[in-house]
């Protein structure tokens, strides 16, 4: 079976930390651990401040109250410019003279996939698949850790892609397959 289309350099960034998710702890305890902490340490500081206001004079109080305000301004402005620093790195591939879109193409072989991406191929073994599931717009095989974006738009319609996802996990080992929970369900519809 074979899929092909265009791909826009780092199209798929907006998804990778999503891609990432089975490769971490599925446990939110820390996550949740931390954000408690980030709400402790604003209340300490809010009763620093105060306290600070009671002993020294209410002049004191801004700098403590306006830091988390601060912080929280921040962080959209960190995002933003993440987002200027992407489009000026794809803009500067393509004044290099790489093309955007780049011809893409996965073609699932009898001893592995194969995935073109431009001039670039690359082969991986079936047993070197850990993992498919669905991200968003597109289907992530896990390759050894990495990420392989198969976009569902390059689907000629739903029958194409239910056949690949069922040609992809007909070929995967059965550990891969128990951890491709997501891409079985999908299959069996």
């Amino acid at each position: 079976m074979r899929v092909e289309g265009h791909i826009h350099i780092g199209e798929a960034n907006r998804w990778a930390s999503e891609a990432c998710k089975p490769l971490r702890s599925r446990d939110r305890l820390w996550g949740l651990v931390g954000i408690v902490l980030a709400v402790a340490a604003v209340l300490v500081a809010m009763s620093a401040a105060s306290a600070a206001a009671d002993a020294l004079g209410e002049g004191w109080v801004y700098p403590a109250v306006l830091f988390p305000v601060i912080a929280l301004l921040v962080l959209p402005l960190v995002r933003w410019l993440q987002a200027r620093s992407v489009a000026r790195f794809r803009r500067g591939l393509v004044v290099r003279g790489v093309p955007d879109p780049l011809p893409w193409m996965i073609s699932l072989e009898t001893e592995g996939l194969m995935t073109r991406l431009g001039g670039v191929e690359t082969r991986a073994a079936w047993s070197a698949i850990s993992e498919i599931f669905p991200v968003g717009p597109y289907w992530v095989l896990l390759v050894q850790g990495s990420a392989t974006f198969v976009p569902k738009r390059h689907f000629a319609d739903d029958r194409q892609e239910l056949a690949f996802v069922r040609a992809v996990l007909d070929q995967l080992t059965p550990e891969a397959r128990h951890r491709s929970d997501a891409a079985e369900m999908f299959a069996r519809a």
